[in-house]
């Protein structure tokens, strides 16, 4: 159906939820890192243990029993603001393991920079990636160059500063502006929405249409915004339902969400994920810095 440039709609993505997971054997739970990779358990990812769920909470194998609130105790945002704990907590009855955990929701997640560019919510199976079409194909963008022809790959068509500013996009498209870090070999897209301002989302992290100091976003070449992106690379026009995307696989290997999923087969276990009405705090500190 026919629809104009996106509107900035931050409840769509900014979402938080409660994930809490019941029946987790203790003798799993509190296992440690040195355990072998020979070891039966499905619990156990890349050689350590599976709680916290966030890869970004396991800064040790032991990060749960350490950093989330424990028997007895209730969730405290005076000590997560100050990065004394974090919002998970853990309760042990009958030898098993009742875990709960806020973090973002999967749709959160599992859309980058170019998901939201192109207007895809909750990309399913790794992070969008411009001009992937298989497991292996080179990412790394060294020159804008390089970049803007993996993107008109899967359809972007390259438009002047003018037309962006000027020009109301076609039915059913939008613009989108690209930059580079080129030292890193990494890219950021920025997405005009319907007001004529521009928002963007930094890999798994909360959308926003702002700078930090509040006042909206109106010029993605504006160097307070770019950081360490500093090669800006253009403008472009898209057609969210013509546009190619293709997920990396890698990147859901290491995800959050592919977690879950093992979860949800494991015998026993049962995962309840609940909608947050705000945003955690608790996440919104340790993953949005």
């Amino acid at each position: 159906m026919a629809h104009t440039a996106p509107e900035y709609n931050p409840r769509i993505w900014n979402s938080s939820c409660n994930y809490t997971v019941q029946g987790i054997p203790a003798s799993l739970f509190f296992a440690r890192a040195n355990r072998t990779v020979d070891d039966p358990s499905l619990f156990e990812v890349d050689n350590a243990t599976m709680f916290p769920l966030s890869p970004a909470y396991r800064a040790a194998p032991d990060m749960a029993v350490k950093a989330c609130f424990g028997p007895g105790e209730q969730l405290n945002h005076t000590l997560v603001a100050a990065g004394i704990k974090m919002s998970c907590g853990y309760s042990v009855r009958g030898g098993q393991v009742r875990y709960w955990e806020e973090n973002a929701c999967r749709e959160t997640i599992t859309s980058n920079c170019y998901c939201y560019a192109i207007n895809k919510v909750g990309w399913s199976g790794g992070y969008c990636m411009p001009g992937y079409r298989k497991e292996g194909d080179d990412v790394d963008f060294a020159s804008c160059a390089d970049a803007v022809s993996k993107i008109e790959l899967d359809g972007a068509v390259p438009v002047s500063k003018k037309r962006v500013y000027s020009a109301e996009p076609p039915p059913g498209q939008h613009y989108i502006a690209m930059v580079l870090w080129p030292e890193g070999r990494d890219y950021h897209f920025f997405r005009r929405d319907a007001d004529g301002s521009w928002s963007h989302k930094r890999g798994d992290t909360f959308v926003t249409n702002t700078y930090l100091n509040g006042s909206s976003l109106t010029d993605v070449e504006d160097t307070a915004i770019l950081g360490a992106y500093k090669q800006f690379c253009g403008y472009f026009l898209v057609n969210p339902e013509q546009h190619a995307l293709t997920a990396s696989y890698y990147a859901y290997q290491q995800s959050f969400v592919k977690r879950l999923a093992e979860l949800e087969v494991q015998p026993g276990v049962q995962l309840d994920i609940v909608r947050l009405p705000h945003p955690s705090r608790g996440w919104a500190k340790f993953a949005y810095k």
